[in-house]
């Protein structure tokens, strides 16, 4: 895939005003950040990002649009399993009318100083979130499922998130 990004950052205060863009991401690469017990396996599939990031002291708000296409899952677990905690069957059942993509908007917001908020969860959620809306899936048994199954793994990655960040700012103090 590719990724650009183009825009400002404060080194002082590491507040930042940018435009990221990705095409043709490889899903199956991102499947550690996805993948959970009960998951469908994912052979094939790409991701196109479009995000205007705003930072602003450790506040994210970062709206943007998202595209998923091509996606192919194995096929003896694809019946039942899941794909970003949703059901398989009504993903490719949408892929099949819309030439093989899944276009959304999302917003991604949070205090990146909270030990609690993770930005690959944040990440995952919204994705799922946009793809529940388009397919017409009820979001509020998906953000519950969310709810639960991220509280699990937040600690573990928020305090991976927090201290990246406590590492880039030693750097660059």
């Amino acid at each position: 895939g590719i990724i650009q990004s183009e825009g400002k950052i404060a080194l002082k205060t590491f507040d930042m005003d940018s435009r990221v863009k990705a095409d043709n991401l490889d899903v199956t690469q991102f499947k550690p950040y996805f993948e959970k017990k009960g998951t469908v396996n994912i052979k094939k599939g790409f991701l196109d990002l479009d995000i205007d990031m705003k930072i602003i002291s450790g506040k994210i708000d970062a709206p943007g649009r998202a595209v998923l296409r091509d996606l192919k899952f194995q096929s003896k677990s694809s019946a039942k399993g899941k794909f970003l905690r949703l059901p398989v069957y009504a993903i490719m059942a949408y892929l099949k009318d819309n030439k093989g993509q899944i276009a959304f908007d999302f917003t991604l917001e949070g205090d990146l100083d909270n030990p609690e908020f993770s930005l690959s969860e944040g990440v995952v959620d919204e994705l799922t979130i946009g793809i529940a809306e388009k397919l017409g899936l009820p979001v509020e048994s998906i953000s519950e499922s969310i709810v639960g199954l991220g509280a699990e793994v937040v600690g573990q990655i928020g305090k991976g998130v927090k201290g990246a960040g406590e590492e880039l700012k030693t750097v660059l103090k």
